[in-house]
Protein backbone atom coordinates (compact mmCIF):
# COMPACT_ATOMS: atom_id res chain seq x y z
CA UNK A 1 0.00 0.00 0.00
CA UNK A 2 1.27 3.45 -0.93
CA UNK A 3 1.91 6.00 1.75
CA UNK A 4 -0.17 9.17 1.73
CA UNK A 5 2.82 11.21 0.54
CA UNK A 6 3.58 8.77 -2.29
CA UNK A 7 -0.04 8.94 -3.43
CA UNK A 8 -0.05 12.74 -3.19
CA UNK A 9 3.13 12.93 -5.28
CA UNK A 10 1.29 11.20 -8.14
CA UNK A 11 -0.56 14.52 -8.63
CA UNK A 12 1.77 16.90 -10.48
CA UNK A 13 0.14 20.25 -9.81
CA UNK A 14 0.34 22.27 -6.61
CA UNK A 15 -3.47 22.66 -6.58
CA UNK A 16 -5.63 19.55 -6.46
CA UNK A 17 -9.24 18.56 -6.09
CA UNK A 18 -10.76 15.96 -3.83
CA UNK A 19 -11.65 13.99 -6.96
CA UNK A 20 -7.97 13.89 -8.00
CA UNK A 21 -7.03 12.76 -4.49
CA UNK A 22 -9.60 9.95 -4.64
CA UNK A 23 -8.25 8.85 -8.04
CA UNK A 24 -4.77 8.28 -6.55
CA UNK A 25 -6.12 6.39 -3.54
CA UNK A 26 -6.48 9.12 -0.92
CA UNK A 27 -9.74 9.34 1.03
CA UNK A 28 -11.22 12.11 3.22
CA UNK A 29 -9.38 10.83 6.29
CA UNK A 30 -6.06 10.86 4.41
CA UNK A 31 -6.66 14.44 3.29
CA UNK A 32 -7.43 15.49 6.88
CA UNK A 33 -4.23 13.81 8.09
CA UNK A 34 -2.18 15.51 5.36
CA UNK A 35 -3.63 18.85 6.48
CA UNK A 36 -2.79 18.06 10.14
CA UNK A 37 0.77 17.09 9.11
CA UNK A 38 1.20 20.44 7.33
CA UNK A 39 1.54 18.87 3.88
CA UNK A 40 -1.75 20.22 2.49
CA UNK A 41 -3.85 23.29 3.05
CA UNK A 42 -7.57 23.45 2.31
CA UNK A 43 -8.25 26.30 -0.11
CA UNK A 44 -11.98 25.86 -0.51
CA UNK A 45 -14.67 23.27 -0.86
CA UNK A 46 -13.00 20.24 -2.43
CA UNK A 47 -9.81 22.17 -3.35
CA UNK A 48 -6.42 21.72 -1.67
CA UNK A 49 -2.95 23.24 -2.07
CA UNK A 50 0.35 21.46 -1.47
CA UNK A 51 2.43 23.35 1.11
CA UNK A 52 5.89 24.35 -0.12
CA UNK A 53 5.04 23.86 -3.80
CA UNK A 54 5.33 26.80 -6.17
CA UNK A 55 1.89 28.19 -6.91
CA UNK A 56 0.86 28.74 -10.52
CA UNK A 57 1.10 32.35 -11.64
CA UNK A 58 -2.65 32.37 -12.25
CA UNK A 59 -3.65 30.74 -8.96
CA UNK A 60 -7.35 31.59 -9.38
CA UNK A 61 -7.41 29.75 -12.73
CA UNK A 62 -5.74 26.69 -11.19
CA UNK A 63 -8.20 26.64 -8.29
CA UNK A 64 -11.23 26.96 -10.57
CA UNK A 65 -10.02 24.11 -12.78
CA UNK A 66 -9.21 21.94 -9.75
CA UNK A 67 -12.73 22.46 -8.44
CA UNK A 68 -14.36 21.82 -11.83
CA UNK A 69 -12.26 18.77 -12.62
CA UNK A 70 -11.71 17.39 -16.07
CA UNK A 71 -12.81 18.17 -18.70
CA UNK A 72 -12.66 21.93 -18.19
CA UNK A 73 -10.43 24.58 -19.74
CA UNK A 74 -9.76 28.31 -19.41
CA UNK A 75 -11.15 30.00 -22.52
CA UNK A 76 -12.22 33.19 -24.30
CA UNK A 77 -11.62 36.37 -22.20
CA UNK A 78 -9.56 34.61 -19.52
CA UNK A 79 -7.43 32.88 -22.18
CA UNK A 80 -6.91 36.24 -23.91
CA UNK A 81 -5.58 37.63 -20.63
CA UNK A 82 -3.51 34.49 -19.98
CA UNK A 83 -1.77 34.84 -23.36
CA UNK A 84 -1.37 38.62 -22.92
CA UNK A 85 -3.59 39.36 -25.92
CA UNK A 86 -5.70 42.02 -24.18
CA UNK A 87 -5.49 44.57 -21.40
CA UNK A 88 -9.22 44.21 -20.69
CA UNK A 89 -9.08 41.81 -17.75
CA UNK A 90 -12.47 40.32 -16.84
CA UNK A 91 -13.44 40.04 -13.19
CA UNK A 92 -14.75 36.50 -13.81
CA UNK A 93 -12.94 33.38 -14.93
CA UNK A 94 -14.14 32.08 -18.30
CA UNK A 95 -14.21 28.28 -18.72
CA UNK A 96 -15.45 25.75 -21.23
CA UNK A 97 -17.45 22.89 -19.72
CA UNK A 98 -19.34 20.02 -21.33
CA UNK A 99 -23.11 20.44 -21.62
CA UNK A 100 -23.85 18.00 -18.80
CA UNK A 101 -21.49 19.62 -16.25
CA UNK A 102 -22.60 22.35 -13.84
CA UNK A 103 -20.85 24.61 -11.37
CA UNK A 104 -22.08 26.88 -8.62
CA UNK A 105 -18.76 28.65 -8.07
CA UNK A 106 -19.17 32.41 -7.95
CA UNK A 107 -16.98 34.37 -10.32
CA UNK A 108 -17.12 31.89 -13.20
CA UNK A 109 -18.54 32.42 -16.64
CA UNK A 110 -19.33 28.93 -17.88
CA UNK A 111 -19.49 28.45 -21.64
CA UNK A 112 -21.00 25.13 -22.67
CA UNK A 113 -20.61 23.65 -26.12
CA UNK A 114 -22.06 20.55 -27.70
CA UNK A 115 -18.66 19.56 -29.04
CA UNK A 116 -15.91 21.57 -27.31
CA UNK A 117 -13.21 19.46 -29.01
CA UNK A 118 -11.07 18.84 -25.93
CA UNK A 119 -8.20 17.57 -28.09
CA UNK A 120 -7.85 20.64 -30.35
CA UNK A 121 -5.83 23.70 -29.38
CA UNK A 122 -5.64 23.10 -25.64
CA UNK A 123 -2.35 23.42 -23.77
CA UNK A 124 -1.30 22.96 -20.18
CA UNK A 125 0.88 25.57 -18.49
CA UNK A 126 1.91 24.92 -14.90
CA UNK A 127 -1.17 22.75 -14.30
CA UNK A 128 -3.56 25.18 -15.99
CA UNK A 129 -5.46 23.88 -19.03
CA UNK A 130 -6.05 26.79 -21.41
CA UNK A 131 -6.92 27.24 -25.07
CA UNK A 132 -3.77 28.09 -27.05
CA UNK A 133 -3.33 31.46 -28.78
CA UNK A 134 -4.73 30.32 -32.13
CA UNK A 135 -7.78 28.60 -30.67
CA UNK A 136 -8.45 31.54 -28.36
CA UNK A 137 -8.42 34.00 -31.25
CA UNK A 138 -10.45 31.77 -33.56
CA UNK A 139 -13.00 31.14 -30.79
CA UNK A 140 -13.29 34.91 -30.23
CA UNK A 141 -13.78 35.55 -33.97
CA UNK A 142 -16.43 32.82 -34.21
CA UNK A 143 -18.25 33.84 -31.02
CA UNK A 144 -20.87 36.48 -31.75
CA UNK A 145 -22.48 36.00 -28.37
CA UNK A 146 -19.67 37.11 -26.04
CA UNK A 147 -17.77 39.53 -28.30
CA UNK A 148 -18.73 42.58 -30.28
CA UNK A 149 -17.92 42.72 -33.98
CA UNK A 150 -14.62 44.62 -33.71
CA UNK A 151 -12.80 43.48 -30.55
CA UNK A 152 -11.64 40.09 -31.94
CA UNK A 153 -10.29 41.85 -35.06
CA UNK A 154 -8.20 44.18 -32.90
CA UNK A 155 -6.79 41.25 -30.94
CA UNK A 156 -5.99 39.20 -34.04
CA UNK A 157 -4.25 42.16 -35.69
CA UNK A 158 -2.24 42.81 -32.54
CA UNK A 159 -1.24 39.14 -32.22
CA UNK A 160 -0.11 39.00 -35.86
CA UNK A 161 1.79 42.30 -35.63
CA UNK A 162 3.50 41.16 -32.43
CA UNK A 163 4.40 37.84 -34.10
CA UNK A 164 2.49 35.73 -31.56
CA UNK A 165 0.77 33.88 -34.40
CA UNK A 166 0.22 33.94 -38.14
CA UNK A 167 -2.77 34.05 -40.41
CA UNK A 168 -1.90 30.55 -41.68
CA UNK A 169 -1.95 29.13 -38.14
CA UNK A 170 -5.31 30.82 -37.48
CA UNK A 171 -6.80 29.40 -40.70
CA UNK A 172 -5.49 25.94 -39.81
CA UNK A 173 -7.09 26.17 -36.37
CA UNK A 174 -10.38 27.36 -37.90
CA UNK A 175 -10.35 24.25 -40.11
CA UNK A 176 -9.67 21.97 -37.14
CA UNK A 177 -12.55 23.54 -35.20
CA UNK A 178 -14.91 23.39 -38.19
CA UNK A 179 -15.52 27.16 -38.28
CA UNK A 180 -13.48 27.90 -41.39
CA UNK A 181 -16.45 29.24 -43.37
CA UNK A 182 -17.47 31.60 -40.58
CA UNK A 183 -13.97 32.75 -39.62
CA UNK A 184 -12.17 32.37 -42.95
CA UNK A 185 -13.90 35.40 -44.50
CA UNK A 186 -12.98 37.52 -41.50
CA UNK A 187 -9.35 36.43 -41.74
CA UNK A 188 -9.27 37.18 -45.48
CA UNK A 189 -10.57 40.65 -44.71
CA UNK A 190 -7.70 41.09 -42.26
CA UNK A 191 -5.09 40.32 -44.99
CA UNK A 192 -5.57 43.78 -46.46
CA UNK A 193 -5.60 45.43 -43.05
CA UNK A 194 -2.20 44.50 -41.64
CA UNK A 195 -0.03 45.08 -44.72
Amino acid sequence: MKSRIEALNLIDSSILSKKQALEVGLNSYDLSELINEGVLEREGRGVYRKIGKRMPENESYAMALAHLGSPSVICLWSALVFHDLTDEAPSEIWVYLPLEKYSHIKGLVVVRKKNPQWDVGIEEHDGIRVTNIERTLVDALADGRHFDEFTPFRMVLSAIRNKKTTEAKLLEMAKKLGVEKRVGKKLLYLQDTYV
